[in-house]
């Protein structure tokens, strides 16, 4: 059983479906690179559900965006899993300071956060999941948000951060308008500006 488990190896360039994402991590120190390592592993041995989100994913789709954090963040719909997973190995983990209405935690050992998606957006949430795709990072399978929901919640956070991330999705190539549009009218009751969102579609290139 073990033999089936993927490897990561954030070192090998040749893992990643996105080139710029493994250029963002071989700029990280390498103990930094050890922790994420370790924590997509982690993930991988335990069959963790959870979809790679933030500035991670923003990385994955966008050449030029702003440098990546030196950590993961994730979101999933079981934290009661993910957390009797990390008691069980003995890996602590604290909870995250609230983001708005979102709870969830950090993992200070894998320098990963986990957001709880059955707090903040759940309609957005489980959105998230359901058209997650997978994509190759370190050699292993990983579920990501896709860049048409990427960019919706960077426009719903509103942060002038974000709202830069947003755009510089918009213009990089990857989404698919058709897909954006029928998220925008999907999710528009938990948008904070669904009008604006929708009228956004018209920069994606």
């Amino acid at each position: 059983m073990a033999g089936l488990i993927e490897q990561v190896d954030l070192r090998n360039d040749k893992g990643f479906d996105s080139a710029n994402l493994f250029r963002e991590m071989s700029t990280l120190a390498p103990s930094i690179v050890n922790k994420l390592q370790m924590g997509l592993q982690w993930i991988k041995t335990h069959n963790i559900s959870a979809v790679i989100i933030g500035g991670a994913a923003v990385a994955h789709y966008v050449q030029g965006a702003r440098p990546l954090t030196p950590d993961v963040d994730f979101m999933t719909m079981n934290m009661a899993d993910v957390q009797a997973k990390l008691r069980q190995d003995g890996i602590q983990f604290a909870p995250l300071a609230e983001i708005g209405a979102f709870t969830g935690i950090q993992v200070p050992q894998f320098d990963a956060d986990f957001l709880d998606g059955t707090s903040g957006t759940p309609l957005i949430n489980r959105y998230i999941f359901q058209t997650a795709r997978n994509e190759r990072i370190g050699g292993a399978t990983f579920p990501i948000i896709s860049p048409e929901l990427l960019a919706i919640v960077k426009f719903n956070i509103g942060r002038d951060k974000d709202d830069k991330d947003a755009f510089m999705l918009l213009q990089n190539g990857r989404l698919n308008k058709e897909l954006y549009l029928k998220a925008v009218k999907d999710l528009r009751s938990e948008l904070q500006d669904a009008q604006s969102v929708k009228m956004y579609s018209q920069m994606i290139l």
